[in-house]
This record gives structure tokens, C-alpha cells and sequence, in this order.
């Protein structure tokens, strides 16, 4: 089973909270870059990251139109551990807020 972080972005205001679409999320290890992804329009704000060795140093930043940059609180750092997923929640808060 390979190794993952898996996880949804959601906006902090609001309730319930819902899925940001087109949102930008880099995934680093050890403070440097190793994958992006763009969540999809589909109103769902998953982000997959496949393939990943064991560690407790990924961090992600995430950016998305409309929201201020994710917080460091919401951005790591995460552990993933051998055959088991990371599922980080992260939020991001309007720009007019």
C-alpha cells in the first residue's frame, strides 16, 4: 500500500464549512518542495499526495482565489507513516473576512 497524505480543504468561516475549489497546495519535506496538486471543481477540495516516505516533516501551503494563504497552525507539520494515510484538515478564510 503506498504510502499518502490525503486531505480536504475547507473554508474557516462558515457552517457547515465547504470545499474550496481550484486551490493550490504544495507539499514540503524538510522545507523543500516536493509535489503540488490543484484541487478539482467538483466542490469536494480533496488533495492527494501518493508515494511518500515515512517522516514527520511535510508542511503545506495552500492558496486558493479568493482566501487568504492557509495558516502555519492549519499547514503542518504531518507525519505519514508506513501503510497508513494522513488525513490534515486544512482551512482558509475568505479575503473579505
Amino acid at each position: 500500500m503506498p504510502l499518502a497524505i490525503m486531505s480536504a480543504i475547507s473554508r474557516l468561516i462558515g457552517v457547515p464549512a465547504k470545499p474550496i475549489n481550484n486551490a493550490e497546495v504544495v507539499l514540503y519535506k524538510g522545507g523543500q518542495e516536493i509535489s503540488r496538486y490543484t484541487t478539482d471543481d467538483e466542490f469536494n477540495g480533496a488533495f492527494v499526495f501518493t508515494g511518500l516516505e515515512p517522516g514527520n516533516d511535510y508542511t503545506v501551503a495552500v492558496n486558493a482565489p479568493g482566501y487568504k494563504p492557509a495558516h502555519e497552525d492549519f499547514c503542518g507539520p504531518f507525519t505519514v507513516e508506513a501503510s497508513k494515510t494522513t488525513y490534515p484538515r486544512v482551512y482558509l478564510e475568505s479575503e473579505d473576512y
